[in-house]
């Protein structure tokens, strides 16, 4: 699917120290899959690994609630 691209595109970017292009990425599989966790837990990676853990937080906190069981 176009998520997993982006997020195995992302993933490379970021394991090479490229982060704004894999925040670009991630920004980008967001706007097209606003609902998928693991893109939002990979951009508060990529947000920590910059050292903007403000974001970083909201980011892990998007994807805990997306991925948490609804009743």
């Amino acid at each position: 699917s176009p998520t997993t691209v982006s997020l195995m595109r992302a993933s490379y970017l970021f394991k090479e120290g490229c982060y704004l292009d894999a925040r670009r990425e991630l920004l980008a599989a967001i706007a097209a899959d606003p609902n998928e966790a693991s893109l939002h837990q990979l951009l508060g990676h990529v947000y920590d690994a910059m050292g903007i853990k403000d974001l970083a937080t909201d980011s892990f906190d998007e994807a805990r609630y997306l991925a948490a069981p609804r009743p």
